[in-house]
């Protein structure tokens, strides 16, 4: 592979995922990026600022593995495997659930039925006057995102379960 220039390399790094793309590694590059907007989103979405605290660790992971890939001899540079970050999570046939399938599949039940009723039921009971759509819906926010936290502080707490 031919070497590209060590100023586009510096350049694009500073971007998260763009560095990795300019190198070849478009499917590292893309999913970094799509992480990089995808903690926007869910700061924005959910309402939740704390969030935002992933954006330099993925930044700075971002900028550094660009430039350490860069100075990777041709060798070793040619070893890399471009691979999605999301590779294990989406990978294999919908159709067998594993775990983690299980799992994406209840958080998209989950969002469905928030933006069910954040955009249809709460609008409804809104305007015929039996609610306050905007107080109800940041407190359902808040409920979906605590709940979380303590779902996954609970399972840290309890540990692997032994066979």
């Amino acid at each position: 592979m031919k070497r590209k220039s060590r100023f586009w390399t510096y350049v694009f790094a500073f971007i998260p995922g763009a560095g990795q793309m300019y190198l070849g590694f478009l499917k590292f590059g893309v999913s970094i990026m799509l992480s990089f907007f995808l903690v926007i989103f869910a700061a924005d979405f959910f309402r939740v600022s704390l969030v935002i605290a992933l954006l330099p660790v993925i930044w700075c992971y971002s900028f550094f593995d660009t430039i350490n890939k860069a100075g990777l001899t041709d060798e070793e540079f040619e070893s890399i495997k471009d691979k999605s970050l999301f590779e294990g999570i989406f990978s294999g046939n919908l159709h067998s659930m594993t775990g983690r399938h299980t799992w994406i599949g209840i958080l998209l039940i989950v969002l469905g039925a928030f933006l069910l009723m954040d955009k249809i039921i709460l609008n409804e009971l809104d305007r015929i006057g039996f609610i306050n759509r905007y107080v109800v819906s940041d407190h359902i926010r808040t409920i979906i995102i605590a709940g979380a936290i303590i779902w996954l502080g609970v399972k840290m707490i309890s540990g692997k379960k032994e066979e």
